[in-house]
């Protein structure tokens, strides 16, 4: 008798095994089927981030070739202030000098 429900018991764990294995690839290939359709979208939104930061820094290096224009514009007037001034600075200095040798 415990030969027979151990048989019993033993043709039931197998037919669970069997069963569970079923489900495992049934769900395994329900599984790499999702995980296909998320690569392809992964593929298609890498596409259009790599567009995204493409526009983005052409944009940045337009905006910085624009500055850097802007700034050598302002530098160039800085120094032409400067000389300015300093030739002032010496035609005073010059001034100053001689009312100071005269006196």
């Amino acid at each position: 008798m415990l030969k027979s429900q151990e048989l019993q018991l033993q043709h039931k764990l197998d037919v669970m095994s069997k069963n569970n294995e079923l489900q495992v690839k049934a769900q395994s290939g329900t599984f790499n089927s999702e995980i296909k359709e998320l690569r392809m979208v992964l593929k298609e939104r890498h596409g259009l981030f790599i567009q995204d930061v493409k526009t983005i820094r052409e944009g940045v290096n337009s905006k910085l070739e624009e500055f850097k224009v802007d700034v050598a514009k302002e530098i160039k007037e800085l120094n032409t202030i400067y000389s300015s001034l300093l030739s002032n600075v010496d035609i005073v200095a010059g001034a100053v000098t001689q009312v100071v040798e005269w006196y």
